[in-house]
């Protein structure tokens, strides 16, 4: 059974509506488990990305002290192309500082990889206090607005993942999806109180594969 995606629209339910990072660091306050700062990528950034991510397999982590900012700068160089490491080196300058003050921590991991499927497909919370996730390449990642879940059935194992997922949804149009260049905050089940944002990985075409930049606290490695 595939999920039908809600519509794009100004608006987004259940979700805090960023304009700039500096917005997106009021997720740690907000009564939402999830923030997103809507973007754009420029035409040219946007087609170089998508031809990287065919051509040039990435896998990258580095442990960053927010106090030293430019150990993260091997994850920008790591992909070759000096137009989207300038892009991606400027994203981390602005995307660490908000994300450590979501977070109060100053030690951050960041991953950049290629994905070449759909990794985790169910819909999930993931056990962390909190993830920052940003696509570049391909299609982002898929998210449900609490008012939107049946909670009970996340851990369904007696039926097929799609028939598992649309359970989850009390409206089939509930699924939304964040498009490359967004940046998403995804609160986890160790975020105080509990109940993270329900997520998942979307499908992609092999010919298709995505770009994932990710950043955790230290203490959340996996």
């Amino acid at each position: 059974m595939e999920l039908a995606l809600s519509p794009q629209s100004a608006a987004v339910p259940g979700c805090l509506l960023a304009r700039s990072p500096a917005e997106l660091a009021w997720t740690r306050a907000s009564p939402f488990n999830v923030g997103l700062w809507r973007r754009s990528l420029p035409p040219e950034t946007a087609r170089r990305f998508a031809e990287i991510a065919v051509t040039t397999p990435l896998a990258v982590e580095a442990v960053v002290d927010l106090a030293f900012p430019e150990q993260a700068r091997c994850i920008a160089t790591t992909i070759g192309d000096p137009l989207l490491a300038a892009f991606v080196w400027n994203d981390l300058r602005r995307l660490l500082p908000t994300f450590a003050a979501i977070t109060g921590e100053d030690e951050l991991v960041i991953r950049m990889h290629t994905v070449h499927d759909g990794m985790c497909e169910k819909l999930h919370a993931d056990y962390v206090t909190v993830r920052m996730l940003c696509t570049y390449a391909g299609p982002g990642t898929q998210w449900v607005a609490p008012a939107d879940v049946i909670r009970a059935n996340l851990r369904r194992t007696d039926v097929p993942v799609e028939e598992a997922n649309a359970s989850v949804l009390r409206r089939p149009e509930a699924l939304r999806q964040a498009r490359a260049g967004d940046v998403l905050v995804l609160k986890g089940e160790q975020w105080p109180h509990g109940h993270g944002a329900i997520h998942r990985s979307p499908t992609i075409d092999e010919d298709s594969p995505r770009i994932l930049l990710r950043i955790d606290a230290k203490d959340c490695r996996r």
